[in-house]
């Protein structure tokens, strides 16, 4: 004689087993953190290999479950003169992907420079998921020091009315920043047409 327990997961109503497939895959793992401070939220998929109608019902509440995210929002670069953050705009231009970027609807770059230091000159690259699909070169310092790359790209520098910023003496070196914009462009082409049009902010 038969004494197993039935399973009565279907006996419930469907708007029931749905919230327990959202409570199943909810965030609740430790944080995944690199170097970039990307969080990601990859939840167990053993429930969708218990039976067909289990699987039909929940992966899509699974796929949305799944996130990629970046805890900062912003990343200073150093790309003036020592290249000391080389390594760390490799592995941006290597982690940045589709999947990733997906949800990202704005993205910055925003070049600073004071004239006290070398080291004080740098890219601001800043991430948004709230926000109109942009992306803008602002131009904190001398916008004929950015010269060479506004016209590779054709950006239109918002040069802002700071009167206590100094130009920045140095010239950039914009070959690593060259291979990360192509990383963004590639994986997010609809932000290309803006890109190409130089969209102020």
């Amino acid at each position: 004689m038969d004494t197993t327990t039935p399973f009565r997961l279907f006996d419930l109503p469907a708007e029931l087993r749905l919230t327990i497939y959202e409570y199943t895959f909810s965030d609740n793992a430790p944080a995944d953190l690199d170097l970039l401070n990307i969080q990601d939220h990859h939840p167990r998929c053993d429930l969708l290999k218990t039976c067909h109608q289990i699987y039909n019902e929940a992966h899509q509440t699974y796929t949305q479950a799944t996130k990629h995210f970046f805890q900062n929002r912003s990343y200073y670069l150093n790309i003036t003169y020592d290249h000391t953050d080389e390594d760390f705009m490799k592995f941006l231009c290597r982690r940045l992907s589709q999947h990733r970027l997906k949800d990202q609807k704005t993205i910055t770059l925003r070049f600073f420079g004071l004239e006290t230091h070398q080291a004080d000159g740098f890219v601001s690259l800043e991430f948004s998921p709230d926000a109109q699909d942009l992306l803008t070169a602002r131009s904190h310092n001398n916008v004929e020091s950015l010269g060479e790359i506004a016209r590779i790209f054709g950006w239109v520098m918002n040069q802002p009315r700071v009167h206590d910023i100094k130009p920045f003496p140095g010239k950039i070196d914009s070959r690593e920043l060259m291979v990360c914009l192509a990383t963004i462009l590639k994986v997010r082409p609809d932000l290309r047409e803006m890109f190409d049009r130089g969209q102020k902010v």
